[in-house]
């Protein structure tokens, strides 16, 4: 079951970061829990402590460690990878990920190299959602959402891809498109799993692109996936070169008065990735 945000939890973070939409009556307000990671460090010890703090470019991350624990650095990568290399290198101290993404670090090779600091709930939640060129897509995309909702569809994509292991590529879904209503062209980023990853055919799969895929056959449309660094996706969006971005963007207050956003659909807390003491 998904859990739901408490009004604590919604109230602090309001006012940590201001956000610019309220959570849709329609929409599940649903957060997804990293592990239960255990260290003799804890996040704790990199609030006001002159931390340097990494984070992936694009993402919330790097306001979070300015906002929050009051980062002296917050170098921005290009991925989370050149980032963990970063803190190997003991060029920074921490790196400043989702907790779904850290979930599928502890699977991954490079699991016995770091340890794990959730963020409680009560100090931050990511809140984001896809971001679209024209407003009518946009439109279009919210109605389809509080019917996947309705229907759970929202809920299996969560279940499938953000509450455990990677799925079997035998249980990802697969679609069929009828193109009918033309071509939706997407953008996401591939490097950041659960969300995005590509798999042993070379195609980007995913929880993005389970949703996005579930949305162009509701509007009759095939899909073009074109892959980009996180960065970039939002200038792409912006001049209509893709319709929409597969991948989610934080819902800030001033990113909201540039940005066209549909409903969020991804509710994460933070986890710090440090070296493993030994």
């Amino acid at each position: 079951m998904l859990k739901k945000i408490t009004i604590t939890a919604l109230l602090v973070l309001m006012s940590v970061l201001v956000l610019a939409l309220a959570l849709s009556a329609c929409t599940a307000q649903t957060e997804v829990e990293p592990a239960d990671f255990s260290s003799a460090s804890s996040y704790l010890d990199f609030i006001d402590t002159g931390a340097r703090i990494g984070s992936e470019a694009g993402d919330i991350y790097g306001q979070v460690a300015r906002d929050i624990f009051s980062a002296s650095e917050t170098p921005k990568y290009p991925t989370i990878d050149e980032a963990l290399d970063a803190l190997l290198a003991d060029e920074i101290d921490t790196v400043l990920v989702s907790g779904g993404f850290a979930r599928q670090l502890l699977q991954g090779e490079r699991s016995d190299d770091f340890e794990y600091l959730a963020v409680p709930s009560e100090v931050f939640i990511n809140k984001a959602g896809p971001i679209f060129h024209t407003t009518e897509l946009r439109d279009a995309y919210n109605e389809w959402f509080a019917q996947a909702i309705a229907d759970s569809t929202w809920n299996a994509a969560v279940d499938r891809w953000l509450h455990g292991t990677l799925p079997d590529e035998a249980d990802i879904p697969h679609f069929e498109f009828t193109g009918e209503n033309g071509t939706l062209r997407v953008a996401d980023t591939g490097n950041y799993p659960p969300l995005s990853f590509i798999d042993s055919e070379g195609e980007i799969v995913g929880y993005d692109m389970e949703m996005t895929s579930h949305f162009a056959q509701y509007m009759g449309m095939d899909i073009e996936v074109i892959q980009l660094p996180y960065e970039e996706i939002l200038s792409y969006v912006a001049s209509g070169e893709v319709d929409m971005s597969a991948c989610t963007y934080s819902i800030l207050a001033d990113r909201h008065q540039d940005l066209i956003f549909g409903e969020p659909s991804v509710f994460t807390q933070a986890v710090l990735v440090i070296p493993r003491q030994d």
